[in-house]
Formats: C-alpha cells, sequence, structure tokens
C-alpha cells in the first residue's frame, strides 16, 4: 500500500487559511465573534462558524453560516 503525502506543506495550508481568513471571511465575522472559531476549507474558500466548543464538525463545503450543533 502506498503511503500517502500531505497535498500541502505546513507553511503552505498556513498561507492559504490565512489569506481565505484576511480577504474573505474577517469582514463578514470579526465584530462580536473574538475567540470563536472559524473552519476553513483551504481548497475551496467554505467556512463554518462555529458557536459553541466542544463540537466536530463535518464541512462539506456547503456550510457558510453557523454550523448546526443542536
Amino acid at each position: 500500500m502506498a503511503v500517502s503525502q500531505p497535498r500541502y506543506s505546513k507553511e503552505e495550508f498556513a498561507r492559504r487559511g490565512d489569506e481565505i481568513y484576511e480577504h474573505d471571511i474577517r469582514p463578514h465575522v470579526e465584530a462580536g465573534h473574538e475567540g470563536k472559531f472559524v473552519v476553513i476549507d483551504i481548497e475551496t474558500g467554505a467556512y463554518c462558524r462555529v458557536q459553541d466548543y466542544p463540537i466536530i464538525i463535518y464541512c462539506t463545503g456547503t456550510c457558510n453560516g453557523y454550523a448546526d450543533n443542536s
């Protein structure tokens, strides 16, 4: 069985996430959401804002908004 390699280096993964957050997400979620978590798909730019902790999220790429953790 072949060993799979990560698609992106840790640095590239972080760079992509930071870029998406700063450009596309931060303007919409920053105010009033300090200390909250955002889950970002670095390939599509889709994101989920997480309301509560702890939580497990399965993001399908169509969850731009609050995750339903009820």
